[in-house]
């Protein structure tokens, strides 16, 4: 699949006869991925478009462009449209919208059924008939209620990442580079790899976690601490690390992906390191058990 990336200003060749599947696929769940598996049905070329910035800056986000990307590549799609949607995009009006896609070359839109365009949200799926052949793909649901980003958000930060699995349809990941950290893990015998995220990732509720970490495309096993660390001092926000359960790698500098699998326990202070130390010793444990199941 080619990337390729655009403005407002700076539009790529058109593509005569182009599919494009169309939303805001944060976090490309089981309900995003219909749509990609009906754009892939259609003929050539076939694509999906992307944002290259959060439509807020401030909310934290379920995956980059980068992780969405990754997450297509199962897929047969031929292009991966990334638009830089600087502030001038959301003054675009619903036709000024349809006035861009037909710049693309788009014949056929892949749509869910709650899909809005353009400022305010204007626009709608008539406005799209009216424009191209549309394919509007039923909402997938799982226990009765929609699969959506705002769902999985609300159980990440419950720290239910199974539930967040199960509508995601592989674990809740996020990736940086390993960094220098205080060291602290170390010494008590757990020492950890740091994450700096690629970007401002939502980070399931603070606790412990097994999962399993990937470097240079290794997966190891790992306990995932999510946290302010109070114990030993605690910090201003929380961040990711993991202890490598049978395994002590150099990491530092290197791109590494965190991938939740389990919850097992909340955060907790404890009155000594010793003390923290022990807890640790059960709750590697615990990983063990569950990797082993």
């Amino acid at each position: 699949m080619e990337r390729i990336d655009f403005g407002l200003r700076k539009l790529p060749e058109k593509k005569e006869g182009l599919t494009l599947a169309l939303g805001n696929f944060d976090g490309l769940h089981l309900g995003h991925q219909s749509l990609v598996k009906e754009a892939e049905l259609q003929p050539s070329p076939t694509g999906i478009l992307f944002f290259k910035r959060p439509f807020s800056s401030s909310r934290p986000i379920l995956s980059s462009v980068e992780d969405k990307i990754r997450y297509c590549a199962p897929f047969s799609l031929d292009f991966a449209y990334v638009l830089d949607n600087s502030p001038s995009f959301y003054s675009l009006s619903k036709e000024d919208f349809l006035r861009l896609l037909k710049s693309l070359g788009l014949t056929r839109a892949v749509v869910g059924e709650d899909f809005r365009f353009g400022k305010g949200k204007e626009g709608g799926i008539k406005d799209l008939q009216q424009a191209f052949e549309t394919h509007v793909v039923p909402l997938v649901r799982i226990g009765g209620e929609k699969v959506s980003s705002t769902r999985i958000r609300e159980s990440l930060l419950r720290g239910d990442v199974e539930g967040a699995e199960d509508l995601l349809g592989r674990p809740y990941e996020i990736q940086g580079e390993v960094v220098h950290g205080l060291q602290n893990g170390r010494k008590i015998g757990y020492p950890t790899l740091n994450l700096k995220p690629l970007c401002n990732y939502l980070l399931p509720q603070n606790g412990v976690y097994a999962g399993l970490v990937y470097l240079s495309g290794i997966p190891y096993k790992a306990m995932i601490n999510v946290g302010v660390n109070p114990t030993i001092g605690k910090l201003s926000l929380p961040i990711a690390e993991a202890h490598l359960i049978g395994a002590e790698v150099d990491g530092y500098g290197k791109r590494a992906y965190f991938s939740f699998l389990k919850r097992i326990r909340g955060e907790r202070k404890f009155a000594s390191l010793k003390e923290l130390s022990a807890q640790l010793k059960v709750d590697e444990g615990s990983c063990l058990r569950y990797f082993q199941e």
